[in-house]
């Protein structure tokens, strides 16, 4: 019963989001033709609620302060630089509830500021908004954020319901999408679709970041692309509250990235991800989780792994990883290497007879003094390869 009851409390949560959606489109709008040689901002702040502001193809607006929406509207096909040596300042943010930004082109100013007052382009702090179909360069930050208002002046409501889909990010310093909270967790993001996200060389992140406290995030169809890497979990240990939880991930491609899934996380632990459908190929390190609870991990392909274990656990608990393949990789140490970790289960390693080679399938390292391995493998194949290596440290 209390299963039924959960399932359909899931349930009607996104009725809810479906509903609040709808209700948003069926209301009548008023359609204004922005004009390129008027100020953006102004335009925007004029518009009434409700509203869809349209811009021609060929508008470029050149800005040195943030297009402010604070009123639910529409706005389509808008492109907007900011200028050289602009710092602290997004191109666009999002204030109000209701807002739906779609066909667009935001272009940084990065290399021209110093790093202490880069601003991601797109700053989304109210829920119920809808971003798509958009393309986001040379960011000193990200491309779009989202999290709440972090000001001791007013009362930050969470962010709740979202949309952000058909992404491309190019040459940006961190993330094209990264979701976080304010309050060190205390104002939570919650309910948040990601998908179809593209990532070209971010310097320093990458394609998605989930941090400092998300819940109930789904992200789907993530590309990136000579980056740090593709996917983050991550807080920064201020708060118990920084925990993140309930993510599903699924489709997820990294190609020559340091990184594929990687976890810069702390205690107590992040839990319940689903990660599925990942494929890496020349990437350093495919995948690094720390201190996450209740993870599933499966469909996972590695091609061209030189350095070093692809998979490395470190004290994760209630942790499944299924149908695992390596291929065209090499390493001196095991396919997999775990640390400290509890009840975890593995169920179809593959290691190429061909083209791998490792020291072992898995390496698992226990403090002394433990009495069991915490480890269930089922299902491995790999030709000539010890399975496992046991270490007490």
């Amino acid at each position: 019963m209390k299963i039924m009851c959960a399932v359909f409390e899931r349930k009607l949560v996104w009725i809810s989001v479906l509903a609040s959606f709808l209700t948003l489109v069926l209301v009548a709008s008023e359609v204004i033709q922005l004009q390129c040689t008027e100020d953006l901002r102004d335009q925007v702040s004029r518009a009434p609620a409700g509203s869809e502001l349209v811009a021609s193809e060929g508008c470029v607006w050149q800005t040195n302060s943030a297009v402010q929406v604070h009123r639910p509207m529409t706005i389509r096909g808008v492109r907007v630089r900011l200028m050289p040596g602009i710092g602290k300042k997004p191109a666009i943010w999002v204030a109000s509830k209701g807002v739906t930004i779609t066909d667009f082109i935001l272009i940084g100013n990065k290399g021209t500021i110093r790093q202490i007052d880069r601003q991601s382009l797109l700053w989304v702090s109210a829920g119920n908004f809808t971003i798509e179909r958009g393309r986001l360069v040379n960011s000193s930050r990200d491309g779009i954020m989202v999290h709440a208002i972090r000001s001791s002046k007013i009362t930050p409501e969470p962010v709740r319901n979202g949309i952000i889909r058909d992404i491309v990010g190019i040459r940006n310093n961190r993330d094209v999408v990264a979701l976080t909270t304010a309050g060190d967790g205390a104002i939570p993001t919650t309910h948040i679709l990601v998908e179809n996200i593209k990532a070209y060389k971010s310097d320093l992140r990458g394609a998605v970041e989930v941090g400092d406290g998300v819940k109930d995030i789904v992200i789907r169809n993530v590309y990136a692309r000579e980056s740090y890497y593709t996917i983050a979990i991550q807080d920064h240990q201020r708060s118990a509250l920084e925990t993140n939880n309930r993510v599903e991930i699924t489709n997820v491609v990294g190609i020559a990235n340091k990184y594929g899934i990687l976890a810069q996380t702390h205690r107590p632990g992040h839990g319940h991800f689903n990660i599925s459908g990942m494929v890496f190929i020349g990437c350093h390190r495919p995948i690094l989780l720390k201190h996450i609870d209740f993870a599933s991990l499966s469909d996972l392909r590695v091609v061209g792994t030189r350095e070093r274990s692809p998979i490395k656990i470190e004290d994760c608990r209630d942790l499944s990883l299924q149908d695992v393949s390596i291929r065209h990789s090499s390493g001196k140490d095991g396919a997999m290497e775990m640390y400290w970790s509890k009840r975890v289960k593995v169920e179809g390693l593959t290691l190429d007879a061909g083209s791998t080679r490792f020291a072992c399938g898995i390496e698992f390292y226990k403090p002394v003094g433990w009495l069991e391995t915490y480890l269930n493998i089922s299902s491995m194949n790999g030709d000539s390869v010890e399975p496992l290596k046991l270490f007490e440290i």
